[in-house]
């Protein structure tokens, strides 16, 4: 999946709720993807696992 928020007023919350309906059919965990915000200089990476989603943790 992948989104890309270019307006003004978009905001992380809106993929939340698709993420959250997502999570829990993925059979396999693993990376789910990344975000950035506009001023940070490294990406965040969440993961899938055990039906939900959250930051990679190392």
């Amino acid at each position: 999946m992948f989104s890309r928020n270019l307006w003004l007023d978009d905001m992380m919350g809106d993929l939340v709720p698709i993420l959250d309906l997502l999570a829990p059919h993925v059979e396999e965990p693993g990376y789910g993807g990344h975000f950035r915000e506009e001023f940070d200089a490294e990406p965040t990476v969440f993961t899938f696992h055990a039906g939900t989603y959250g930051p990679l943790e190392l």
